[in-house]
């Protein structure tokens, strides 16, 4: 069911006046949101969830997207805070992660994976489902993830970001274009219809 839109507005509102930060890098501008953690991110970082794939992390805008109850209902229970100090448990997750491979690291471990299931049964007003791994274990992947390594750090492309929120890129294709399973396939996307979109026209011929 969806939330009234008054109260997804007053609740952010609300959360906002006591300080957004997002829950990868810590910037204060966090007006995106992974509601699978109930948690903030920016919109760098937001981008960088998106090519993870909803089955690891779904992403939402706090100020343009219609928010179901149960959406918002994991916002209030969770938190980057929340998230954060569950986080801290873990020695190897506890570092921002700073590449693609870290980042999906992150969120294909058996911590996130038991935070996951947390938020999930709270949401659902069920005990709580099972015991979190141990500190020395929480980094390891969950069963049934993709091995991280094919997950390289890709450096950021300045522009390309702003470009691909535009939607078509040269006037060949729509959003299907920048459609990506994975940070790389996505970055890679960006990159050919940035470098489609700035190269100079060939010349005309002269008559």
């Amino acid at each position: 069911a969806q939330a009234p839109p008054e109260s997804a507005q007053a609740f952010f509102a609300s959360a906002a006046e006591g300080g957004l930060s997002c829950i990868d890098c810590g910037s204060p501008d966090a007006d995106w949101a992974t509601v699978t953690y109930g948690a903030y991110l920016c919109v760098d970082c937001a981008g960088r969830h998106r090519g993870l794939g909803v089955h690891l992390s779904f992403v939402r805008s706090t100020t343009m997207d219609v928010w179901s109850r149960e959406q918002l209902r994991r916002m209030q229970l969770g938190g980057t805070r929340r998230f954060r100090d569950f986080l801290d448990r873990y020695p190897k997750l506890r570092l921002d992660p700073e590449s693609s491979s870290g980042l999906f690291a992150r969120y294909t471990s058996r911590a996130s994976a038991h935070y996951r299931r947390l938020l999930d049964a709270e949401v659902a007003g069920n005990a709580s489902q099972g015991e979190a791994p141990a500190p020395d274990e929480g980094h390891l992947p969950e069963p049934g993830s993709a091995p991280a390594a094919s997950h390289a750090a890709v450096p950021p492309l300045p522009g390309a970001a702003a470009f691909a929120g535009s939607g078509r890129g040269d006037g060949e294709g729509g959003d299907d274009d920048l459609e990506a399973k994975s940070v790389e396939e996505e970055q890679a996307l960006f990159e050919a219809a940035y470098a489609r979109h700035t190269a100079p026209k060939a010349a005309q011929p002269e008559p």
